[in-house]
Parts: structure tokens; sequence; C-alpha cells
């Protein structure tokens, strides 16, 4: 179906704008306007629906004078309609510096509408992608090996950016600008066969359409079934991560115990655990090929196998970013979630002890103290172990120390020697004797 008036037209997209909750007329709107005729039918049906809108456009300085042309056009048809605008012009020898412009072009571009969105107020910035673009994306990712998250298209709305076009084909949006005599110009990059998305364009398209008539509406109809279903995955999976998913501290923590076997079992773990940034193979990994403390690690967490569960903890989680804090008690250190205090007293013979508390001969350390993450190779002399040293790793390994937990494990150093383990364990060498007269006290209790 082609919306070729303006008004059946406008209604559509109001109509999509109002079904999908992209915006509102309350809302402040920033536009992505190249000058060409995509994007300058999106300002117009904006303009016309009366919408709060201003215009921003990049000019990357590659075409020459052609480039400066698409610039003045825009600037042009905004100050006419009393539209505010934006412009970004690109120093050329950026794109010296890079090996892939359309890569670097798009990076630059979408920083810079953040950025101005934010200064100006904006709540949303819009850009012109369309129904033909939705189905090229569909082609482009299909023969890569896509799955539904990469096949369902191009989304209406993420998070602040909306294409509100794409109910419409670029033969809609050519008949509106031809009807309505909205300027643009043609960018003579778009023919290039040497992008993938204009061979998509220009030869397999046509291609298929001559093979099939209905095959541009297929392809729409055939992207809106998999974004249902996609979105139905979702929500199924997202009931089985609430109801197999138990919070400790800083761990998500999945049981195993009720997923399917087979593909079905290693799909349905990706769709819970790619939330954390972990992939497919991921999932397949931590079933099939590891066992009980199989470590994986994401850009943002780490997971690690523990029997019929695994344990979830963000990277930074007990960390404040800091890992050495000297100590010249009375002293209280923070860092993540974690608090160490570490606080002086004299020495009784008839004092009680804390279970919870480790106590150091004052006498025998050095001062300022140093807390600090254990690190390979470090070693220190466990109480009892008289003349004998034991590495770090070996004694965390004995306690039973989870994995993850491993990873943030404090150490407190005297001089240059390792004299205790928070919460685990003292060294030999600062044990309290018959000659000790006053004693620091360390404890170790979660910081909320």
């Amino acid at each position: 179906m082609f919306y070729t008036t303006t008004k059946v037209m406008l209604e559509i997209f109001l109509s999509y704008i109002d079904r999908e909750k992209l915006f509102s007329r309350e809302d402040k709107l920033l536009v992505a306007v190249s000058g060409g005729m995509d994007s300058m039918v999106l300002l117009a049906l904006l303009i016309k629906g009366g919408f709060s809108v201003m215009a921003a456009h990049v000019n990357h300085k590659m075409r020459g004078e052609d480039s400066d042309a698409d610039s003045r056009l825009v600037s042009q048809y905004c100050v006419a309609y009393g539209i505010p605008f934006e412009l970004l012009e690109v120093d050329p020898d950026t794109w010296e510096k890079t090996g892939n412009f359309q890569q670097m072009a798009r990076k630059i571009r979408y920083e810079w509408l953040e950025k101005t969105a934010a200064i100006n107020g904006c709540r949303y910035i819009l850009t012109a992608h369309h129904a033909d673009d939705a189905a090229e994306t569909f082609l482009l990712h299909a023969v890569r090996g896509s799955g539904l998250e990469g096949l369902r298209g191009i989304p209406a709305k993420r998070e602040n950016i909306i294409r509100p076009l794409l109910p419409f084909s670029r033969t809609d949006i050519k008949k509106f600008a031809e009807g309505n005599n909205i300027p643009f110009r043609e960018d003579a990059s778009n023919q290039s066969p040497k992008y993938s998305r204009n061979r998509i364009r220009n030869e397999v398209l046509p291609l298929l359409a001559s093979v099939d008539p209905r095959t541009r509406a297929g392809l729409g109809h055939t992207i809106r079934n998999l974004t249902e279903e996609n979105d139905l995955l979702h929500w199924l999976a997202d009931q089985w991560f609430v109801s197999h998913r138990r919070v400790s501290s800083d761990d998500t923590i999945l049981e195993l115990t009720d997923l399917p076997d087979g593909t079905t079992g290693s799909t349905l773990l990706f769709y819970l655990i790619r939330r954390f940034g972990f992939t497919h193979q991921q999932a397949i990994d931590i079933l099939e090929g590891s066992g009980t403390g199989a470590l994986f690690h994401s850009p943002s967490h780490m997971m690690l196998r523990d029997r019929n569960t695994i344990l979830i903890r963000h990277l930074s989680a007990g960390s404040s970013g800091k890992t050495e804090f000297p100590v010249n008690p009375p002293a209280v250190i923070r860092a993540g979630n974690f608090l160490w205090q570490f606080m002086i007293s004299d020495y009784r013979t008839d004092m009680e002890f804390d279970p919870g508390c480790q106590y150091l001969d004052m006498a025998s350390l050095v001062f300022p103290l140093m807390l600090r993450l254990w690190q390979p190779g470090d070693r220190m002399t466990p109480l009892g172990m008289v003349g004998k040293s034991r590495k770090i790793q070996d004694i965390l390994t004995d306690k039973k120390i989870p994995r993850l937990d491993k990873n943030r494990t404090m150490v407190i150093i005297s001089g240059s020697s390792i004299v205790a383990i928070p919460g685990i364990c003292i060294s030999e060498h600062v044990k309290i004797t018959s000659v000790t007269r006053q004693i620091v006290e360390v404890r170790k209790s979660e910081n909320y």
C-alpha cells in the first residue's frame, strides 16, 4: 500500500506515533537531517504534525561543494519554517585517521547528536530510517547468520533514538516529497557498489521483486512476525529468570536443575545471561564442556559454574576502583561492599575474643599498614606454621573460598610481609604472646 496523499500519510504517521507511544507533543525532539529525501520528509511531517522540533546536521566534508550544499539546504529550510538548527562541521583530516569511514562517521554523528540533545533539552533523537532500510538490514543480517535479535530489523524505539518513518517505503516517501514540493538533495555515494547496503538496495531487492512483486511487503511482514516472536521469547525467559533466580550480596545465582536438555537448554540460558553481556557460545560451553569452577567473562560481568547453579557478579562489585589503602589505626576503610575496622586495644589475659575479629600483636607491626588486593605469588606464614610459608592462593583454596570471592580478597601488609588475610587467618609472626601489651583488632563486615 502506498500512502500517496499528504492527508493519508500524515494520518498514518501520527497514528503510528500514538500506537507505539513514541513521543508526545510535549516532548522536544532533535531531528537528524542530512538534506536527503528521507530526513527532509521526516522534518516536514513533524512540522505538519505540530511537534516541537529542532534540526541537527553533520557536514562530513567528504564531498566538497556537495557537502556544503547539503548544509545550506537544511539551514535555509529551517530558517523558512522557524526551526532551530544546529550544525557540526567535521575536520576532513579526521577521515585520514581511520580505515572505516562509515563506522567512524556514525560514531561521531551519534555522539554529537546525544550531546546536542542534552544541551538543548531534547528528550528524543529522531532518524529517518524507513521500511526499505529495515528490509535491507534484515537481509544483511540474515546472510551473516544472525539470530532473532538481529533479524527483527530496526526497532522503532531504542532508548532515546526513535525512527517514526518505519511504516513507510521509499516509494511512499518519494511520492510525498514530490507531492509537497519538499526540497532534498541526492547523495551520489548511495549508488556506489562498494558498500554492501547499496548493493542490497540497488541490486538484490530489485531482483527479488522481479521474482515476486510481494517481496518488500513480505519482508515487512516477516520482520514484524520475528519481532513479535522475539518479544514473546524475551518475556518467557524473564519469567523463568525470576522464578529461578536468587540474589545474594553481589551475586545473581541461577538454578540450572530445571533447564531443558540440549540446544533448547543452551538457547534458554543464552536468553537469561545475555542481559549480562554473555554470548550464546558461552551458554553452550558452561552447560556442555565446563564443570564446577569454570569461569567466564563478559565485558561487564564474570560468571562461575558451581554444580547446578551459576553465579554472576558485576566486575566492579566489591571494588571502589582503588586496590591499595594505607592504614594507621584506629581507622575504618570502606571499599565496595566491605568495611574493614582497625582498632587499638590494651591486651588483657582475661579478655574475651570475638570470633569475627582478628587480633595482631601491635609491637610486631610496622606502620603504616597496607590493605590491598592479593596478587599471584603472594605468600605468608599462617598461624601455627613456624618457619614455613604458603601461597595465598593455596590458603584460599584450602578454605574453599569461592572463585569469584578470591578475586576480591584483601591482605594486610606490614613492612614487606603479609601478616593477615582479613576474615580468614593471621601470620605466625604477629600472634599474641606472653609479652604482648597492645593489640590491633581487625574486623571485616558488609558495608551497605
